[in-house]
Order: structure tokens, then sequence, then C-alpha cells
């Protein structure tokens, strides 16, 4: 659309725009940059802003600046951001405004538009965390009540009501959701096109290469232990989106997780809260009678992990990456947590080649959030070359244990 063009150059760029248009909007990528810190701003603060969309389509040039010196005349805070969605589509990011006050603005300008250009505008809002859902699991949305924030199907909505997060039909969310993949194509992270070839093309490699141990380690598994050679289990993944993670079975079928669990809360809580423990390294807690033999060396040098190759394969997964965590462990996340889930999960990463178990669980969760913001091909060639030597450690730090536990010495409280 041509005549919306103008308004796609950044706000210093004068000379790309009409002489008598006087408005500070953002370019896509920048309005994209903006709402991106906001996004870190709320989870941060635990706070909100809007996201305010109308809808330019079919507007002439004239109508689309008459639009702008609305906003310039009776519109937006100093505070406020206005911005290019896409070619049709102005963006208003409202800071620390909930839906009431984003409609209340939005019902402003939409009537002083249609009172000086006698046409229509029509617009949508959209209240940051609360419309930033997964966009992948809409059946699992629909179906549960308390864990997404109320979203439920409701047979007699009211019909003079808003959209709000406790009255919504289950048409109304799935009109929100198509509307989401609008949003997120525009404002969420996105993986680099040159990471997947080299993931897929370094799994395969290494998939070939390493065929006769994955034989070794099938055979093993099934002389040492009966049941099924792979371990499967439903981890949280990119943007949130759940996936069977694969591992070689190095424990016993039927082992209860009860104790892991309670285990990893504790540890969450304990920095949440900060009682004294914020600075318990992430110890990985293996209780021995529930390994098959040979399970803690499948363990300590990694081996468990090599079938995650056909997870990369799949694109569920990458060589580099945080490491996605199991539901119970995301459920205890604070909101700024989440920002780990920005990159693909991956088999190693910054965090294990930076100390691993050595360190908290907040500086865990930091150096993936490092990652997913400062992710690039040289980084995950030096995290892939740190490797071998960060596995090494790990052995070299069990056996150490091992020698103070024989000792009488415990390492860890």
């Amino acid at each position: 659309m041509k005549l919306f063009t103008f308004l796609k150059h950044n706000k210093l760029n004068g000379d790309a725009r009409p002489r008598n248009l006087r408005c500070n909007i953002y370019s896509e990528n920048e309005f994209k940059s903006i709402i991106m810190r906001e996004r870190v701003r709320c989870d941060r603060s635990e706070s909100v802003f809007s996201l305010v969309e109308f809808d330019l389509s079919g507007k002439s040039e004239k109508t689309i600046e008459l639009f702008i010196k609305i906003f310039n005349k009776r519109g937006t805070r100093m505070i406020d951001e206005v911005g290019m969605i896409d070619n049709q589509h102005i963006g208003v990011c409202l800071n620390n405004t909930d839906r009431a006050g984003a409609s209340i603005f939005a019902k402003n300008i939409k009537e002083k538009f249609i009172s000086t250009t006698g046409q229509n505008i029509t617009f949508k809002v959209y209240i940051y965390p609360i419309d930033w859902k997964d966009i992948n699991n809409i059946t699992n949305y629909l179906n549960k009540s308390d864990k997404n924030n109320g979203y439920t199907k409701q047979s007699n909505p009211s019909s003079n009501k808003s959209y709000s997060i406790s009255d919504q039909t289950e048409k109304d969310f799935v009109d929100n959701v198509k509307l989401e993949y609008k949003i997120k194509n525009n404002y969420d992270y996105k993986m680099p096109v040159w990471k997947r070839y080299v993931d897929i093309t370094v799994s395969v490699l290494v998939l070939v290469l390493a065929s006769p141990l994955f034989l070794i380690t099938i055979i093993s598994i099934k002389i040492l232990s009966p049941g099924p050679v792979f371990f499967k289990q439903e981890r949280v993944g990119y943007m949130g989106k759940t996936f069977i993670m694969l591992k070689f079975r190095s424990m016993k079928v039927g082992n209860c997780t009860n104790a892991h669990k309670k285990y990893v809360a504790g540890l969450i809580k304990s920095e949440k809260h900060s009682d004294g423990n914020v600075n318990k390294p992430m110890i990985k807690r293996d209780n021995l009678n529930s390994l098959i033999p040979f399970g803690k060396v499948f363990r300590r040098l990694c081996i468990d992990e090599l079938p995650q190759l056909i997870n990369v394969i799949r694109g569920e997964m990458s060589l580099i990456g945080p490491r996605p965590p199991v539901l119970y462990e995301q459920e205890e996340y604070e909101s700024w947590h989440n920002g780990r889930f920005n990159a693909l999960p991956g088999i190693t990463g910054l965090w294990q080649v930076s100390g691993k178990n050595r360190l908290t669980f907040e500086q865990m969760i930091r150096l993936d959030i490092r990652y997913s913001r400062q992710e690039s091909f040289l980084l995950d060639v030096i995290i892939i070359l740190k490797t071998p030597f960060a596995i090494v450690l790990q052995v070299l730090d069990s056996m150490q244990e091992n020698k103070n536990k024989e000792k009488g010495v415990c390492k860890y409280v």
C-alpha cells in the first residue's frame, strides 16, 4: 500500500515524510524494539502495558495525516510511544495502562477521528502479559480454567461486556488467538535462519559418527534393566510450547519424581524469598537406588543426552540453548524467568559451560536470558568448543564429591 509507506521511516528522517506531517512515529523495527523493552520491564516489575492497534487500511494519505494530527493535539502522553505494526496498522504503546484505560484512550481517538473526517476507524487492544499467550496449545487453554488466567468456555456470555479474561467465549478466545499471530510475528523473538541449518547438519553428522556408541548404549540398557531404552518427558520449550524430550533411560522404570519436584520448588523459592540460601548451587540430586547399572556413568559423560539430537532434527531443540525445564519447574517461575524461552532450548548452552552445578538458579536464568539476547554464530562456536571441557570438569567434580563422601565430608548442605 503505497499511501502508507511514508510512515515506515525513522522519525529522524524528516525528508521521508510529507512536509506538513509532524509526528514522532517509529518504524516497524524501532517499534518492535520498544515493545520488547516494555515486555522485559513489565516482567521485572510485575506490571502491565497496553498495545492499541488502529486499522488504517484503505485510508488516503491525507486522512492518515489527519489521524496523526489527532495524536499530536489530544492523544498520547509523553511516556507513550507510537509506531508501525505493519503497512496498514499503527500501534500505540501505553505504559502502565490496563485494558479499561487503553479502551478509553482508543475510543477518544476514534470519536475525534470520526468527528474530524466523517470516516470510521477500528481498533484492537492487547494487554501484556494477559494477551501474550501460547498460541500453540489452543485446546489446552480452552479446557483449563485455573492455570491459564481464567480462560474458560461459557455457554451464555454477556453480550454487553467487553473482552476480558474472565467472561470471554470460545469464539472470543479463538478470534484473539488469530490476532495474536500478527502480534507475535512482529514482536516475538525469532531463531536465526543460520542456526537451523547448522543444527541439522551437525546433528545428522554426529548421529552417523556416533551410531556405534548408540548401538552399544541401547544394548547395554536392554541387558542391564527391564523397560524401554528411551526416557520420554514433557518439557517446556521455545516460546512456552511443550514437547517430548528424548533421553537414554538411566533410571529404573516407575521412579517417583516427588522428591525431585520438592527439591526444585524449594531451590527456586529460596531465591525468590531470599531466605539465606540464595547462593545454593544447582546440584543435581541423584538417587543412586533409582539408577540402573552404569546409569551414573551415562549421566556424567552426557551419553544419556545423545537422543536429543533427534529433537534437534525435529526442530524442537537446538544444539545450543537453555535447558528445557520440566512442567512443575516452570510453574514456580516468576514472570521475568520466562525470558529464557525466547531461545530454542539446547543440548548444551551458556549455563553448562559457565559453571553449571556450581551456579545458583538465578545465575542460570540470567545466563540463559543473556544467550537469548546475544545469540550469534560466534557465541555458538565458543560454547561448542567449551562443552567437552565442561564435561571433563563435571566428571572431576563427581570424583571429588565421591572422595569427600568416603571421608565423611559433606561439601554441600
